[in-house]
């Protein structure tokens, strides 16, 4: 881990034209603390206080749902929580798309995978790209398919940290697909709900139809994509109700691209981090800041924009 960290510093500063110096945000590394048992952190996309880390679950797991050192990838799901320890491997609601014809565990692309403040990208299987990016409350899962054929999306209710107690679809249909999951706490200790809604777009708009559901509860969804196309899941979460999560969805993601969203919580992430100013070496700010940005990520805001 420490060659690992001083590598990415390395390349950080080579990059840099002479004698720049880095904003708080840039010098964020996500994957600080992402390998085996040290630091039990994900790379996963998040907000300020956030609610919602959209972020990878990888085979094998740490306690977050991924190890830098994996090689295969899961899906994305859209809860975990940091450095905790005890039991506990991933989070809500994990959302992954492959072709039809490949299993559900693909290799990643590590030479491809980045992560920065509030967004998370990762190459895997024949070619795929999944980017992730996220508000207090809501996330943005966007797919780009390299080649066209027919691709499987699966939504799968059932991972959770420690168990799953409960799940329920409210709704069935890939334009308002809402669901209430129960699972235990981290170290299994207690309960908590999450309500979530969900749309699903191809190439910007919502894909008609209803999902498949197996026996499992997993919801699927078989689409036909050409070379290039997008596919992106925008979520919303809240601890009210799944109503309550579809307006989260509306007020916080609204009409604006992936983009604009990724960058709109980057510049959240600097307005924060910029609070506390150090006077130190350029590895020493990396530091500072990477671990600032982990400090930020709780007390998590569980509150809808309405207050509730």
């Amino acid at each position: 881990m420490i060659v690992k960290w001083f590598f990415c510093i390395a390349m950080l500063l080579i990059a840099l034209p002479g004698g720049a110096v880095q904003t708080p945000a840039n010098l964020v590394d996500p994957f600080v603390g992402t390998m085996g048992d040290h630091g039990q952190l994900s790379p996963a996309a998040v907000a300020p206080y956030g609610m919602v880390q959209l972020g990878p679950d990888t085979d094998q797991p740490n306690h977050a749902g991924y190890d830098y050192v994996a090689t295969r990838l899961l899906g994305l799901s859209h809860t975990r929580a940091v450095g905790v320890g005890c039991g506990g491997a991933g989070g809500d609601q994990r959302v992954s798309l492959n072709y039809a014809e490949t299993p559900d565990r693909v290799i990643i692309d590590k030479s491809g995978e980045r992560a920065r403040a509030g967004y998370y990208r990762v190459p895997y299987g024949d070619g795929l790209i999944a980017e992730a990016t996220a508000t207090r409350g809501a996330g943005v899962l966007r797919f780009t398919v390299p080649r066209g054929g027919q691709v499987r999306l699966r939504i799968d209710p059932r991972p959770a940290y420690a168990k799953r107690i409960s799940m329920q679809w409210h709704s069935d249909r890939t334009d308002d697909l809402r669901a209430t999951l129960e699972a235990g706490t981290v170290c299994d200790v207690g309960a908590y709900t999450l309500h979530t809604a969900s749309v699903v777009l191809l190439q910007g708009e919502p894909v008609g139809g209803a999902v498949a559901l197996d026996d499992s509860g997993v919801a699927s969804v078989d689409l036909d994509v050409q070379a290039g196309n997008t596919i992106e899941v925008r979520t919303g979460v809240s601890s009210v109700d799944s109503k309550a999560a579809a307006r989260v969805r509306r007020v916080e993601l609204a009409e604006r691209s992936f983009g604009e969203i990724a960058a709109a919580t980057f510049s959240n992430w600097e307005s924060e981090l910029e609070r506390i100013a150090i006077d130190a070496p350029e590895e020493q700010r990396a530091l500072f800041y990477t671990s600032l940005f982990r400090v930020m990520q709780t007390p998590v805001a569980i509150a809808d924009p309405d207050g509730k």
